[in-house]
């Protein structure tokens, strides 16, 4: 396409030039138009300087395109150049590879054959084992028979000997035996003469008897007399009371101190529920206690509490350490450890020396409470079930089996096995034998000591339960 293009100027710039010539011989030919013609032949160079400019433009331009052609073509059989290095290192990697599985081959036969060899030698030894263990066997059947032949003398050496020995113990029991008969006739007899004096023994005894409680009937008369002597002394001495200051809280305790102290405990009651409804810790504790004991009045732990409670806020020591047993152990009120706590501490406190001694082991009761409560919460295992037995003990709480159920069995599920010992112990005693035997399992596959033996337990009551079950 470019040569046409080169062609087509080089046509047209010749025939200009031609037009150019014969344009000058006219000129020359015809002075007249000699200046018409100067100013054409200015104005066609300029054009022709153009035109020659645009076609040498053209021919860079084609010069640059066969230059880029030739690069391309060099770059082209660089490329091939380099794709032939690539194919042969290709060539040459499949040779490596199959070069290096054939050696992997070779070594895998190889090794192959060295356990082959390995294994032949193995059954060679064991080979050799057992007919050495044979051989040993065989010798050691003979030396069996051997023993067995010896020891067959043996015993008939033996049964003869104890024949003999059977037959002298057979003369010597019937001489025992009429020694046994003479010496039973003189155990009868002494038998005779010693019931004949327990007899005596017994009568005597029985004199001391009747003697002694004569004595002892002699002095309740004594003591029932001393006693309607000094009860009719302190009722005087009651009337005397009475005309001090009747109303007087301290009285009243005072009066129902005497009325107690001669175990006339309605009127105690009486002169101690005025004095504890004046604000007498002293009265409300004693009030307290004759609930507590039933003592005049029908016993009642609700007002046991309640007296107990308005002593004890007053800062009576025997007051504060009695409710503190009382929320120990759930009597009146449900079981508190805490509030145990701080009614033993006050009563310590103010010098209370049981409280005292109860204080350290409630305090470790309640912390360790709270500490396996915090543990369990966050998913600890052992504390689930350390707080289990706490709830099933009621150990400073309320006991409570269905909460202890509820951790003992977050606790087995991760694999607790004393938790899961525990388990199974409720279960059987709830006679759900086939979860016992379930946790006991578990139990027992972790090591537990007692497991074993009761799922062993656990399964033969289970099989007595369904034969009853059947009959």
């Amino acid at each position: 396409m470019w040569l046409e293009f080169l062609f087509e100027g080089v046509k047209k710039f010749a025939g200009e030039i031609i037009g150019v010539i014969l344009i000058t011989l006219v000129l020359w030919a015809f002075p007249s138009l000699r200046s018409l013609f100067s100013k054409y032949k200015h104005l066609k160079k300029d054009e022709a300087d153009a035109e020659l400019e645009r076609v040498r433009e053209v021919q860079r331009s084609i010069e640059a395109q066969r230059k880029e052609e030739e690069r391309l073509k060099e770059e082209m059989k660089r490329q091939e150049e380099e794709l032939k290095a690539v194919e042969l290192q290709k060539q040459e990697e499949a040779r490596l590879r199959a070069e290096a599985e054939r050696q992997l081959e070779l070594k895998r036969h190889e090794e192959e054959l060295k356990q082959a060899e390995a294994r032949k030698a193995e059954e060679s030894r064991r080979r050799a084992e057992l007919e050495k263990q044979l051989e040993s066997e065989k010798q050691e059947k003979e030396r069996i028979k051997a023993e067995e032949a010896k020891l067959r003398e043996e015993i008939q050496k033996q049964i003869e000997a104890q024949q003999q020995e059977q037959e002298r113990i057979k003369a010597e029991i019937q001489r025992k035996e009429e020694e046994l008969k003479q010496a039973e006739a003189q155990r009868a007899e002494e038998a005779r003469r010693r019931d004949e004096v327990q007899k005596q023994i017994e009568a005597q005894r029985l004199e001391q008897e009747r003697i002694k409680a004569e004595i002892q009937r002699k002095e309740k008369l004594a003591q029932e007399e001393a006693r309607k002597l000094e009860e009719a002394l302190q009722k005087a001495a009651l009337r005397d009371s009475l005309s001090v200051n009747p109303e007087d809280a301290r009285t009243q305790y005072e009066l129902g101190q005497k009325y107690y102290s001669i175990q006339d405990y309605t009127q105690a009651e009486k002169f101690y529920r005025k004095a504890a409804e004046q604000g007498l810790a002293e009265a409300q504790f004693k009030l307290g206690e004759m609930y507590r004991w039933g003592e005049g009045v029908e016993q009642d732990y609700s007002e046991v509490v309640k007296w107990y409670t308005r002593a004890a806020e007053q800062g009576h020591s025997e007051a504060q350490t009695s409710l503190g047993y009382m929320y120990s152990n759930g009597d009146g009120v449900e079981k508190n450890g805490e509030e145990a706590l701080k009614w033993y501490t006050k009563a310590s406190n103010a010098g209370d020396s049981s409280a005292k001694k109860l204080v350290p082991e409630l305090t470790k009761l309640v912390n360790e409470y709270h500490t396996a409560y915090r543990l369990a919460v966050q998913g600890d295992p052992e504390a689930q079930c350390k707080l289990a037995l706490i709830y099933f003990c009621g150990r400073g709480i309320e006991s409570n089996e269905e909460e202890a159920m509820k951790w003992w069995r977050k606790s087995a599920e991760q694999g607790n096995a004393e938790a899961q010992y525990s388990l199974g112990e409720r279960y059987r005693d709830k006679d759900n034998y086939s979860e016992a035997i379930k946790w006991f399992s578990k139990a027992a596959q972790q090591g537990h000591r007692f497991a074993n033996i009761c799922l062993d337990s656990c399964k033969q009551l289970r099989k007595i339960y369904q034969d009853r079950r059947r009959i």
